[in-house]
């Protein structure tokens, strides 16, 4: 018997919804302190350099202002930058895990299993459902709004967002993950797995596309009945081996 202590927390757990917009965050802000720390050490010599210039050897100390005007300049770009970009972010993991807990609340007591910010080569995708009716990549698109009114439509192959395309275009990603997820799980069953691939705006207006669409594309209200709805292809042997996969396969714990 050894009296080493050791840590009684499960070296593997599951990602919450959002984990990576969350890290992606706090590297943001390591990376801003960073910066105010360099502004502060070039301010620091240029306040130097002018109380020394009124000492006898008479410094010169335009150098280190012109220095810390330049680095002020660019903190200040850099500051607003960052800005953005973590409320971009911030927008997004609101969203995922919104969309999260919808799919936990409707989706698991019907005997379906939701993991979140699964890891992968194609990125990361935000939710990933397992059950009866299949398997369901879920992507969630949020978007912040000028009017109540603002829709997305689409005509199954092309998404439009208040009338206009999304740099990224949310349909192809969905396709690869679907490409991936199959290359994964398609060896567990020795079969070719049903997988759905949906984008989900929350809490955005969106106007139903074809059906036999390849890809659904849905608000957050329709998510869990249209999942549910579906047909049932998995038994329940197959659908534990398949949750068994995604939990062998979870990160562990730095």
């Amino acid at each position: 018997m050894t009296n080493e202590k050791y840590n009684p927390i499960p070296k593997r757990r599951f990602r919450f919804p959002g984990e990576s917009l969350s890290l992606k965050i706090s590297e943001i802000i390591d990376e801003t302190q960073e910066w105010v720390v360099l502004l502060a050490l070039v301010w620091l010599v240029a306040v130097t350099e002018f109380l020394r210039a009124y000492t006898p050897s008479r410094p010169h100390p335009w150098f280190w202002i012109t220095a810390a005007l330049g680095t002020t300049l660019w903190c200040a770009v850099k500051i607003y930058q960052t800005r953005q970009q973590v409320r971009r972010f911030r927008l997004g993991m609101t969203g995922e895990r919104y969309v999260g807990r919808l799919l936990e609340d409707q989706l698991i007591p019907h005997g379906y299993h939701v993991f979140h910010d699964v890891q992968g080569r194609i990125g990361n995708i935000d939710h990933l459902v397992i059950g009866p009716s299949g398997v369901f990549t879920i992507e969630t698109k949020t978007r912040s709004k000028r009017q109540s009114d603002q829709k997305v439509s689409y005509d199954g192959t092309k998404v439009l967002v208040d009338g206009f395309e999304p740099d990224r275009d949310p349909i192809s990603q969905a396709l690869m993950q679907k490409q991936w997820v199959g290359e994964q799980m398609n060896p567990v069953l020795g079969k070719l797995i049903p997988i759905q691939p949906v984008v989900v705006y929350p809490e955005w207006f969106v106007s139903p596309g074809p059906s036999g669409a390849k890809v659904w594309v849905l608000n957050e209200k329709w998510v869990a009945s249209s999942v549910r709805k579906h047909a049932i292809t998995l038994s329940p042997d197959e659908i534990s081996a398949l949750v068994a996969f995604m939990k062998s396969r979870t990160l562990p714990v730095d």
